[in-house]
């Protein structure tokens, strides 16, 4: 994803939780400028939800919200899924992105279903790593797990192995 001329379409849980830990600036440096759907970008800026990121992603210049057109497309997804995935597997399609940003289980298994490349919160973070912009990705984790995200221990461990630390 590094290369800045990268299409990327977000859910809302990877920039609430990258916000939760004070690394939502990593976004913009990783893959430029990210696409919302609007159920998305209200997720994560709705007044008074105190959200994690809700003024970050409101001010920055690197989110561009664009709304979804196919709602045959997008009533399939939400058959499925909640607003801000379906909009945003359904952007990723119209808009041919180059990946969605998402960490959700079903959403991911739906997206590698009809061929839509995710990348989540923990991928990420190995890129910021591997691209010098953090040294360590295990005291993210830790941040990330307190701040409620879960990540299963195999997973902690693999990444952990996968990244030397």
């Amino acid at each position: 994803m590094s290369s800045h001329s990268s299409l990327i379409v977000s859910d809302a849980s990877p920039l609430i939780h990258l916000a939760a830990i004070n690394k939502l600036e990593l976004v913009p440096k990783l893959v430029g400028s990210v696409v919302l759907p609007p159920a998305v970008f209200d997720e994560i800026t709705a007044q008074g939800s105190e959200k994690p990121g809700a003024m970050g992603v409101r001010e920055a210049a690197w989110v561009e919200v664009i709304a979804c057109r196919d709602t045959e497309l997008l009533a399939r997804f939400m058959a499925e899924l909640d607003a801000g995935e379906a909009e945003a597997l359904t952007l990723a399609v119209e808009l041919k992105a180059d990946a969605v940003l998402m960490d959700e289980r079903l959403g991911r298994s739906v997206a590698s279903r009809e061929n839509i490349k995710t990348i989540g919160l923990l991928g990420l973070l190995i890129e910021a790593k591997t691209g010098g912009l953090i040294q360590l990705v295990t005291p993210e984790m830790d941040a990330l797990r307190r701040s409620g995200f879960y990540i299963a221990n195999s997973i902690y461990h693999q990444i952990r192995s996968r990244c030397h630390e």
